[in-house]
């Protein structure tokens, strides 16, 4: 089957009947009459014959009409044939002039594909013409005219095809596609050892011992620690023109080189062992291992500790001094107005005391005195945070402690808390956990962050303190996806609109040559139709990439057990909400940038 419209001609021996007929014509005298009779020639063409026969002949014939035409193209089967209107209409000038002779009014056709492949190579459409009275289009035909144009066989889907076909004309039927490369894995990190084993244990009478909090395993010299599992190359793919389409990698994994107390087996260039013996400390890219400094106290006598690896006290922190570590901080008593920074974990067995320095500096300082007109203003509440409490603790990962009072804690991981945390400003990167190994697990008063979740039993108190939590970081992929969607709808329909007045033009071109307008409008038009595939593609990529972060983005959520107590501020991603009355037992997420109220499911 042709691939490209032609124009209906005219056969040589049908040219020299038509030219012969023309020459033998003349004007038919009042005795004469025109008489129309149908024949098709080899060619596939269909030839209207009209001769000139006395009206004594002609008696009982019909005279030429249109609706006698069509009857008698019905009569001699060539109803189903592609008929020319305006030589049909010519056929009736000449029988009124009495004018003898030969006209092509029509011809038969097989079914007709025109093949189109996508600018990105993709995908594979076709525009098909129902046969007029020549072969119909069959699965074999079409699949042949998709292979005649160098498309990839394995890459025909036959289920299409079949559609396509029972469908028997239209555009646009989609008959192939691309095989789209499978990207690789990332290599990762496999842990094979653990940095702490929990002692944490209930007696019969539900006393718990927090001298005992939890055992810091210490690892061997030689020690496999962990291995990293190799990236994947992935799949290759192939677009429809059978060239290949290479995938994405996935990421390599490298151990960092510098970790401490760890090396790379000299056997193995995916394992990692320790070169000392001590405690481990697990980091996103590797095992290190630190010798850990055991004190029985932080106070006048020891002075302040700043050690490379953990530490273990094994009593108290005293007020004012420091403690810092690139390990982990082990207080198995309390932390009393002092300072820790740890690389790693921070667990305290008892409380963290401090106190609001910047309370006292406002009533040392006449400007930042509160009065009840200005009291919780902005300027205040600035001069209010760049002071620090008496306490202060920060960790790349997790913050534990028994009790927290007027402190502040930044945690790289999670801050958990059994009793109570009051008047403090916390920063969590992962969660705020209250009472979650028992306690009261209750947060009032000060300012509670954390990037995944807050869990509590209670937030606020029956006293109404001011307390405000904020979870999560705001986004907008909802209103920035819906932006996309709707232009992307914009630039398909223009495309849609564009191509039906190309399809237009080209059928036009299969009767007669165009115009040099038409040629130059088709010729713009093709250019904006692939600048438009091109920014339909792109915009494809951004609504791929921005659901992708959609999906891989873990909404805000505040969880609490028990009560919920008014004059809590709530934060999730960016959204307020304010607590105004009594609740309990309730979830509380972003849902498609709405805070949702749900009822908490133990």
């Amino acid at each position: 089957m042709a691939s490209d419209k032609k124009g209906l001609g005219v056969s040589p021996a049908a040219q020299s009947e038509v030219e012969l007929a023309g020459s033998s014509a003349s004007v038919p005298s009042a005795s004469q009459t025109c008489e129309l009779a149908l024949r098709l020639a080899d060619n596939g063409q269909l030839l209207a014959q009209l001769s000139l026969v006395s009206e004594q002949s002609s008696q009982g014939s019909k005279p030429v009409t249109i609706m006698s035409m069509r009857a008698l193209l019905q009569d001699e089967g060539f109803a189903s044939l592609w008929l020319d209107e305006e030589a049909m209409n010519d056929v009736l000038t000449k029988a009124a002039a009495g004018e003898a002779g030969v006209v092509v009014i029509g011809e038969r056709r097989d079914a007709r594909v025109e093949v189109h492949i996508a600018n990105n190579k993709r995908a594979v459409h076709v525009d098909i013409e129902p046969a007029c009275g020549g072969q119909p289009l069959t699965v074999e035909t079409l699949r042949q005219a998709l292979l005649n144009n160098r498309i990839a066989a394995n890459c025909i889907d036959e289920s299409l095809l079949e559609q396509a076909v029972a469908a028997g004309s239209g555009s646009n039927h989609i008959v192939a596609r691309a095989l789209e490369p499978v990207a690789g894995d990332d290599g990762y990190l496999e842990v094979l050892i653990e940095e702490s084993v929990s002692t944490l244990n209930e007696d019969e009478l539900g006393n718990m011992d927090f001298h005992r909090l939890q055992d810091f395993v210490v690892v061997e010299q030689g020690e496999e620690l962990a291995r990293v599992i190799p990236h994947t190359l992935g799949t290759p793919g192939e677009d429809v023109l059978g060239m290949p389409l290479a995938p994405v990698a996935g990421k390599a994994f490298k151990f960092s080189a510098s970790l401490s107390g760890a090396a790379i087996s000299d056997s193995d260039a995916n394992l990692l062992i320790a070169t000392v013996k001590g405690h481990p400390v697990i980091l996103p890219d590797g095992v290190s291992v630190d010798p850990t400094l055991v004190l029985p106290n932080v106070n006048l006598a020891s002075g302040n500790i700043d050690f490379d690896g953990s530490v273990l006290i094994k009593g108290s922190v005293a007020s004012g001094y420091e403690v810092r570590a690139s390990g982990d901080v082990v207080v198995k008593d309390t932390v009393d107005k002092a300072r820790i920074i740890a690389g790693g974990n921070i667990s305290v067995a008892n409380g963290v005391i401090g106190e609001d320095r910047a309370a006292k500096l406002k009533k040392r300082s006449a400007p930042l005195v509160a009065s009840a007109e200005t009291e919780g203003e902005d300027e205040e509440q600035e001069n209010f945070e760049v002071l620090t409490m008496g306490a202060y603790l920060e960790a790349v990962g997790n913050i534990e402690a028994r009790f927290v009072n007027m402190a502040e804690l930044k945690a790289g991981q999670n801050v958990e808390v059994r009793e109570y945390l009051m008047h403090s400003r916390v920063s969590a990167k992962a969660s705020v956990l209250l009472g979650q190994n028992g306690g009261r697990g209750a947060i009032f008063g000060g300012h509670t962050y954390a990037l995944k979740s807050v869990v509590a039993n209670n937030l606020g108190n029956d006293a109404y303190i001011k307390t405000a939590v904020e979870v999560g970081e705001p986004s907008s992929y909802v209103a920035k996806l819906k932006e996309l969607r709707a232009l992307s709808e914009k630039r398909q329909a223009d495309s849609d609109k564009l191509s039906a007045a190309l399809a237009k033009i080209r059928r036009y071109e299969a009767l007669k040559p165009l115009t040099s307008e038409l040629a130059e409008k088709a010729d713009k038009i093709t250019q904006t139709l692939a600048a438009l595939a091109t920014q339909l593609d792109k915009l494809a990529a951004l609504k791929a990439q921005l659901e992708q972060k959609k999906a891989n983005h873990q909404p805000a959520t505040v969880q609490v057990k028990k009560v919920l107590y008014p004059n809590v501020s709530l934060t999730l991603d960016g959204i307020g909400y304010q607590q105004k009355t009594e609740s309990k037992a309730l979830c509380l997420s972003n849902v498609e940038d709405e805070v949702q109220l749900t009822a908490f499911q133990s």
